[in-house]
């Protein structure tokens, strides 16, 4: 395997190990589409430089998957292809909330192809968004409560 480095105008860089053949990751159909639409974010959409050095970053994790999967045509990519990317990043530690975003910006990116009549069906559609565990609100204890309550001076007109 080699060692191939990504790098977009912003400057992000990111390491990718490869089977592929491909020398040169900006050969890559894929990454030119992929840098088609860094650019619609930047440019026609306005979107925040932290928004889109996300999307950089989510988008070509998914290509080094794609390209280890001898992927090489987007109208190839399949609900499967984005089913299986999901759970290889679940099995690598990343929580649900990274999974979602890596979800949100795939389904983005279909949704641009869509537009620009790149493909004619979204492989995201039918993906399930991950279940994101709910965070139930911190609370006081019956003792704090009752605490807070007793704080003030209620014989003085400021603690009423």
């Amino acid at each position: 395997m080699s060692n191939h480095f990504i790098s977009f105008g912003t400057g992000i860089s990111q390491s990718l190990n490869m089977k592929s053949s491909i020398n040169n990751i900006n050969e890559h159909p894929i990454y030119k589409i992929i840098d088609s639409y860094i650019s619609y974010l930047l440019v026609e959409k306005r979107s925040a430089i932290n928004t889109i050095d996300s999307y950089k970053f989510d988008l070509m994790n998914f290509l080094n998957y794609l390209i280890n999967n001898n992927v090489n045509d987007i109208a190839e990519i399949t609900a499967n292809h984005i089913s299986n990317y999901l759970m290889i990043l679940r099995g690598s530690g990343k929580t649900e909330r990274t999974t979602v975003r890596h979800l949100v910006a795939l389904r983005n990116f279909f949704r641009f192809l869509i537009i620009e009549n790149v493909i004619t069906t979204n492989p995201t559609e039918i993906v399930d968004m991950p279940k994101m565990p709910i965070k139930l609100p911190d609370f006081l204890s019956e003792d704090e409560v009752n605490r807070l309550l007793a704080a003030p001076d209620l014989g003085s007109p400021r603690g009423l």
